[in-house]
């Protein structure tokens, strides 16, 4: 019998169809994959089962049961947490506080009892062998990867059912993409369902028992895992066939150099960075998480100080802040790994 099961399942948003007549069912011990493009419906999908969106027509059974949850605290009592890649943490509590926020143990007095706070926290966090994190640290002193395990954390702490996963290793580097990856199967064995949600083939493979395919807000297929093909997957995914996952590379680089950095530094993380980025190139920085790659962003687009040389199509330039670096035809964008966070004025249009 299936843990979930959707039947013509719509969302309107005035005149924006974001789901039409979509249905899904998945069962308990299985990972779930759910695939499609940005803006195939997903999102609100996941958003409408945990709670979060009220469905406008359709139909949820879990266990059989009817199911139409007012608020997240309804999905949560019957079994059901979702992880976005939003994140839903408040910077100025600590990891434990976040975990736990607005379901913290009490006292006979009913203040907050932080000794079994902890003492829950640190057995979560052996439970589900976790990275390290340390319960009293405060959120915004984390690493945005950090702070989607402590998210992860958040979800678990439910002990739901039903997890939902969404997007949830965008922000991880590989050794805790991993981690997350392996902790889904543990779930799955368990017996809880695990809807998973990436834009990864590789993860999807290693994990799904079977997937389902959104388009255009409606349901389009549904697999078993291992018996179709990716670019069976991503045809279905846009609705038209590929000769190839991607196009043939054309070398499109010049000898003219764009962007030459020279002893370049920023912080304790940044020390004596060269490189030469030419004209037409895509030039790919790698390391591990916390090797400095944040800070050489930041520092070029003068977010952060630096000492070094800078030189622009052959000028030596120095740049101050984001300001100057946006200035001119010849100026420095930067698309920052916590877009939410600091790429976003969430309260402008």
């Amino acid at each position: 019998m299936d843990l979930v099961t959707v039947k013509g399942l719509s969302k309107r948003y005035g005149g924006i169809v974001a789901l039409s007549e979509a249905t899904f069912s998945a069962r308990a011990g299985e990972v779930h994959a759910l695939l499609g493009e940005n803006g195939a419906g997903k999102s609100t999908f996941i958003q409408i089962l945990s709670g979060a969106v009220r469905h406008d027509g359709g139909s949820i059974l879990v266990d059989g049961q009817d199911y139409r949850p007012a608020n997240p605290d309804a999905a949560r009592a019957r079994g059901i947490a979702a992880v976005f890649q939003e994140l839903s943490l408040i910077p100025d509590l600590s990891v434990e506080q976040n975990i736990w926020f607005r379901h913290e143990p009490r006292t006979l007095l009913r203040t907050i009892n932080r000794g079994e706070m902890r003492r829950k926290t640190l057995a979560l966090l052996d439970r589900y062998n976790f990275p390290s994190l340390r319960p009293e640290k405060e959120l915004r002193r984390l690493t945005l990867a950090e702070r989607q395990i402590v998210e992860i954390a958040k979800g678990l702490a439910k002990d739901p059912r039903i997890l939902i996963l969404d997007e949830a290793t965008s922000a991880l580097p590989a050794r805790e993409a991993e981690w997350l990856l392996k902790l889904t199967r543990q779930l799955a064995a368990e017996g809880r369902l695990v809807i998973f949600i990436s834009h990864r083939m590789a993860e999807v493979r290693a994990i799904a028992d079977r997937l389902t395919i959104f388009r255009n807000g409606s349901t389009i297929a549904v697999h078993e895992a291992k018996a179709v093909s990716d670019n069976e997957i991503v045809t279905q995914m846009i609705g038209r066939h590929l000769d190839r996952l991607y196009p043939e590379r054309i070398a499109t680089a010049t000898d003219r150099v764009a962007l030459r950095v020279k002893a370049f530094s920023s912080g304790s993380r940044l020390s004596g960075v060269d490189f030469a980025l030419r004209e037409g190139e895509v030039l790919g920085v790698g390391g591990l998480q916390g090797h400095g790659q944040r800070e050489l962003f930041q520092a070029l687009f003068g977010a952060s100080k630096a000492n070094g040389t800078i030189e622009l199509w052959g000028k030596s330039t120095s740049i101050g802040n984001p300001r100057q670096a946006l200035i001119g035809k010849d100026g420095i964008a930067l698309v920052p790994e916590d877009r939410r966070g600091q790429g976003l004025l969430l309260t402008k249009s």
